[in-house]
């Protein structure tokens, strides 16, 4: 906490954002854990919101690379293995859309490339499951608290690309898009937001 504070304050910001990255460390070269005896934590501060399409809603496709399975890594596992990720976005960019959204391993809506999906649909609000292997995010939470606060029904439940087309809005959340209207892409049939 105390280094946070300090590259908050060494880089005049109060409001920002951190990332934290912790590594093993330095070490002899391997695989084992062992090697590297103290951590490294590395503070990257930002002064700006990290959103794909800047402040304009942004468009997505449904990518073919799919999440990595919670059984081979745990979503809740923020590691810097982000490989299927870039793959997704960079099938995003290709389609000339802002964002693509994964599935899971079952074939279900995970996430975006970096933010949690959400849709509204008859006046409830819907957003897919921990087990679709999805980063339980901040914003994430959020959302869901401020939602039922405004008596807003939040139903966490697995969802189909289908859903995502037949929704009556669509939007992202995250710590980087904070929340993020998300409309269509040219290349797939779409939702509006």
């Amino acid at each position: 906490m105390e280094a946070c504070a300090e590259t908050l304050r060494k880089n005049n910001l109060s409001d920002g954002y951190l990332r934290l990255v912790v590594s093993r460390g330095a070490g002899r070269m391997g695989l084992d854990p062992r090697n590297c005896q103290k951590p490294t934590v590395v503070i990257i501060p930002a002064t700006y919101v990290i959103t794909p399409a800047g402040s304009r809603p942004i468009k997505a496709v449904v990518a073919s690379v799919k999440r990595t399975p919670p059984f081979c890594l745990p979503a809740s596992a923020k590691t810097l293995n982000y490989l299927n990720n870039i793959m997704a976005r960079i099938e995003g960019i290709n389609a000339d859309a802002d964002e693509a959204i994964l599935l899971d391993w079952r074939g279900y809506v995970s996430e975006g490339s970096g933010d949690n999906v959400f849709i509204v649909k008859n006046g409830r609000l819907f957003t897919p499951p921990l087990e679709a292997s999805i980063l339980g995010g901040i914003t994430r939470l959020t959302v869901i608290e401020v939602a039922k606060k405004l008596g807003i029904e939040v139903i966490e439940e697995n969802l189909a690309a289908h859903d995502l087309h037949g929704a009556d809005e669509a939007f992202l959340t995250g710590t980087g898009v904070e929340v993020q209207p998300l409309v269509a892409s040219r290349r797939e049939k779409h939702w509006n937001g």
